[in-house]
């Protein structure tokens, strides 16, 4: 049984369905291989996709625009010159509500508000839940699982 981690309009246990046969068929799952089942007017995921090329493009670009921001980082160096410097992101995602269209704020400043520095917990943590929920088959992470576990309290998975 397939669930949604964020709520989609289609069935999830379809769109696994479908995922499963791509990669019986082809013996892994590619986005190009997501994106060629879909093509057709009738198939299940093609709902799911902007067949529109300008939309499409704009869309992309956005994608490229938040690929940008969330891989740009800040290297500071340390006092100690023999460990490796600190290196951290420079903008951080401001959204409450991950499925918005993305807001990001420098972390120097998201850090110094209260509101902003609450919503990054807040992601943080969510993220934190994602983490386990992806990885939480693998018996060599229990430290790292019990150490979310410890951190999250009551917001434990």
């Amino acid at each position: 049984m397939y669930r949604w981690k964020y709520h989609l309009q289609v069935d999830p246990n379809t769109v696994g369905r479908e995922f499963e046969a791509i990669e019986k068929e082809s013996g892994q799952l590619t986005r190009a291989s997501v994106v060629d089942r879909a093509r057709p007017k009738d198939a299940p995921l093609h709902a799911l996709f902007q067949w529109d090329d300008t939309i499409a493009a704009e869309e992309y670009r956005k994608d490229q625009a938040g690929k940008l921001i969330q891989n740009l980082v800040i290297v500071q160096p340390r006092e100690e010159p023999e460990k490796p410097p600190i290196v951290y992101r420079a903008f951080v995602n401001s959204n409450e509500n991950v499925q918005q269209d993305g807001r990001y704020i420098n972390l120097h400043r998201a850090v110094s508000s209260p509101e902003t520095l609450s919503i990054l917990l807040s992601n943080a943590k969510r993220e934190l839940r994602s983490f386990r929920e992806k990885y939480d088959l693998l018996s060599e992470l229990a430290p790292i699982m019990n150490a979310i576990d410890s951190f999250m309290g009551e917001d434990a998975v």
